[in-house]
């Protein structure tokens, strides 16, 4: 079996979410994007580097996170263009957490207008993230051209089609839409900026790239 790319699998995610009955208690929960790799000094985008913009979970409902779905989207405000992004998970053991189904999903994924991506996963109310659970889980990676200098690239929350919406599963069956740390943009350096990459104190990332994923029921 291989890494799921295509949107079958949104089905399995969207219909463990449906018969869930919004929480009317107060929670705490975020997605935030917690890091860019390859800014220089001034925030800058570097051209021609790899640039990952990295996603951090936080989990303070009280209860688990036994499902969720998640769009990002990545566009310019100006008509900068980009390499067509790409998706992809920390090493979390993903399959313990979530065994009933891992998905990713794309739309327009160009490298020009605005491109969607969006991951979902599921497993049963006992299981997924605990509360108190706080880590990066997932990143975009991009480069971005020298020829846009000056111009714009932004990531924000998004829904892709066909189900995912921004929304958790949690362990007493109710769902749950978590915070968002909301959209960030950022400037393309240009030829008399500094091309200094600031080091990351991340450096090994894996991911579920040629790993097994498990869909089961």
């Amino acid at each position: 079996m291989v890494r799921v790319k295509h949107f079958g699998l949104l089905y399995v995610v969207a219909l463990y979410l449906i018969f869930l009955q919004p929480s009317a208690f107060s929670q705490n929960g975020a997605v935030t994007l917690d890091e860019v790799e390859g800014l220089n000094a001034d925030n800058k985008l570097i051209p021609g580097q790899t640039i990952k913009f990295i996603f951090n979970l936080d989990n303070y409902t009280g209860y688990n996170v036994s499902g969720l779905t998640h769009g990002f989207r990545v566009y310019s405000p100006d008509g900068a263009t980009w390499q067509p992004i790409k998706l992809d998970t920390f090493n979390l053991g993903w399959s313990s957490y979530f065994p009933l189904a891992i998905s990713f999903g794309s739309a327009g994924v160009t490298g020009s207008g605005a491109d969607t991506v969006a991951f979902g996963a599921a497993g049963m109310p006992y299981q997924g993230f605990p509360d108190g659970y706080f880590s990066q889980v997932w990143w975009i990676e991009t480069q971005v051209e020298l020829a846009d200098a000056g111009k714009h690239i932004c990531v924000d929350s998004s829904f892709c089609p066909v189900a995912y919406k921004w929304l958790w599963a949690l362990s007493n069956s109710s769902e749950y839409t978590p915070n968002w740390s909301g959209m960030m943009c950022y400037e393309i350096a240009g030829p008399d900026d500094d091309f200094y990459i600031i080091p990351s104190v991340y450096e090994n990332i894996d991911t579920l790239e040629g790993k097994e994923i498990r869909v089961l029921g």
